[in-house]
């Protein structure tokens, strides 16, 4: 080859038809990734972040800010006249595409690509037997949302988009076979995290992300380790400490409900009743006689 002379390169079709694979199309479940945020102007300060959006958005668990940035005691040296800086050290914008904030997401839990669309005949009906079930479970939450649990309606959330993605989107999930549920010290923590708070407002994500688990392998393991799925253990968490204050005299049972996490003494007379067989009232006098 001579000096002028084009290099060729083999790559160079697969990388034009996108054939090609990069580190950034890789994906493994729970894997952290990290996006800059890159200002959209050549100068200016930032004013504020939407942190609480952008953690709401799935899978996404830290917002970084140059308040949260350390900070460098000098400026480093680059080459002769000129110095670069650390990014985020304040919130001045100094030029178009500087960095102004870094998102921290996990990988998608699937681990598969995202789908692009769902297939369906606009204007065309179709009875999905599952999505009816869904839906149906769903009513009670409809009708008194007070009693429902966050665990409950995540739990029934997951399913929805799972059957949704695979049935109509085309999605293939993969998943490893699982084996023995969660391990003692995950069991541990997530019992504690649930019972921590009865009301039920701990959403299902937080407590998987304790145990180093996708939403998806964390309701299963948790069911394979305790025989219940997370939503129906927090029912029994309830109803334990509530056995507990129905052994005090003092306690009314309308303050017991409230201890308790449930909506109002009429939602605590119900879940009771159906896990015990008799009713808190009943239950009391039995056991203190």
């Amino acid at each position: 080859m001579k000096i002028g002379e084009p290099l060729p390169r083999v790559d160079g079709p697969i990388k034009v038809t996108g054939a090609a694979r990069y580190t950034a199309d890789l994906r493994a479940a729970n894997m952290l990734y990290g996006v800059l945020v890159t200002a959209s102007i050549p100068a200016g300060r930032v004013v504020a972040f939407e942190k609480d959006d952008a953690l709401a958005e799935p899978g996404v668990v830290r917002v970084l800010t140059h308040e949260d940035m350390p900070r460098a005691r000098n400026t480093i040296a680059g080459p002769p006249f000129a110095q670069s800086y650390l990014p985020m050290q304040s919130d001045e914008v100094r030029h178009e595409g500087q960095p102004i904030a870094l998102v921290d997401a996990l990988a998608d839990q699937a681990s598969v690509p995202r789908i692009k669309e769902l297939c369906y005949v606009p204007g065309v009906g179709i009875l999905d037997e599952t999505i009816k079930h869904v839906g149906l479970s769903l009513l009670p939450a409809l009708r008194a949302p007070e009693r429902v649990s966050r665990l409950f309606t995540d739990h029934v959330t997951l399913a929805l988009a799972v059957h949704t993605a695979q049935t109509y989107g085309g999605m293939q999930m993969i998943s490893k076979p699982l084996k023995g549920g969660l391990s003692p010290w995950q069991e541990r923590r997530s019992k504690e995290m649930i019972a921590g708070d009865l009301t039920g407002t701990t959403p299902l994500r937080e407590i998987a992300e304790a145990c180093g688990l996708s939403v998806s392998h964390f309701s299963r393991a948790f069911r394979r380790s305790t025989g219940l799925a997370p939503h129906a253990w927090l029912l029994q968490a309830r109803v334990e400490s509530a056995k507990a204050l129905l052994r005090k005299r003092d306690s009314s049972l309308s303050t017991i409900a409230q201890a308790c996490g449930f909506a109002d003494q009429s939602h605590f007379s119900r879940v009771f009743t159906r896990r015990v067989g008799l009713g808190p009232g009943a239950w009391r006098n039995i056991v203190l006689t």
